[in-house]
Formats: structure tokens, sequence, C-alpha cells
């Protein structure tokens, strides 16, 4: 009603005005199995190297890196499935910070390599990661969600409802 009268003072009473309306919606669970869930497979392979002996910094290397080319790989590869935005979308932040808990493990193996030398030292080290490093993602993964939907709460809660 208020966008007929808006255009009837415009155009001098005489106005022809048509609407329509799209509900376009994503099937977040697609997303969710098809997408994050190997991300997070390769992410918990890249930390199970906390659990491989600290003086054998080759077989650790070699993991968490091939861990972390598996995620740049297969980011690529869902490339096609992610929307193109010119802003980060929930998914964008998500994948950037699996990216840098892939690159802890490497990180983290050479400084236990170089000193950590003290064996107390570096398996101190390595409980610590195992336990700090899921939480802290799984704490920042909520993190980026729950300000997505605070800022945003509208079209993120529409989107996530379920319909029957």
């Amino acid at each position: 009603q208020m966008d007929l009268i808006r255009d009837q003072a415009m155009t001098g009473g005489n106005a022809v005005v048509a609407s329509y309306q799209i509900n376009i919606e994503r099937n977040y669970v697609y997303f969710m199995t098809k997408i994050y869930l190997p991300i997070v497979i390769i992410l918990l392979l890249a930390l199970s190297v906390m659990w491989i002996n600290p003086k054998e910094l080759e077989p650790r290397l070699t993991l968490s890196v091939v861990c972390f080319l598996a995620l740049i790989t297969y980011t690529f590869i869902i490339d096609k499935d992610l929307p193109k935005l010119p802003y980060l979308t929930i998914m964008d932040q998500i994948i950037l910070i699996s990216y840098i808990f892939a690159a802890i493990p490497s990180l983290e193996s050479i400084y236990v390599s170089r000193f950590g030398r003290a064996k107390g030292k570096a398996e101190m080290l390595d409980t610590q990661y195992r336990k700090s490093l899921p939480l802290l993602y799984i704490f920042l993964t909520l993190l980026i969600i729950v300000l997505s939907i605070s800022f945003n709460s509208d079209n993120i809660i529409k989107a996530l409802a379920f319909n029957a």
C-alpha cells in the first residue's frame, strides 16, 4: 500500500505497479555433509601428529604438510559449489580458520624439534595441543556462526529453518 502511494506521488498519480517475490533456500545439510565434514576429517588427521613421538620430526611433518595440501586441494575442488560473493560467507571464514589450524601442527612439530629437546617439555606441549586445539577450533567455529547470526539474524535464521 505504501509503495503504491509513493509510486503515485512520484508519477503524478498514474502508476502501474507490479511486484514479485522469489524465495531461495540453501540446502545446508549438503554444505555440512559434503563440504564441512571432509574439512573436519582432514583437520583431525593433521592434528593427529600430536600423538606421534616428538623426536620423529619427519613423519610428523610429512603427515601435517600432506593434510595441509589436501585441505588446499579440497577447497579448490569444492570452490565450484560455493557462491562467488564479494564478501566472506560463514563457510569461507570456517575454511580460513581451518587452514590456520591445519598449519599449526607443522609449526608445532618444528618448534618441538628445535626448542623442545627435553622430552618432558615436548610431550607436555603435545598434550596441551591435543586438548586445546580441537576445543579452540570448535569455539572459533561456533563464534563465527553466532556472530554471523547476530549481525544478520533474519536471513540466516530463515535459511536454517526446517521446512517440511
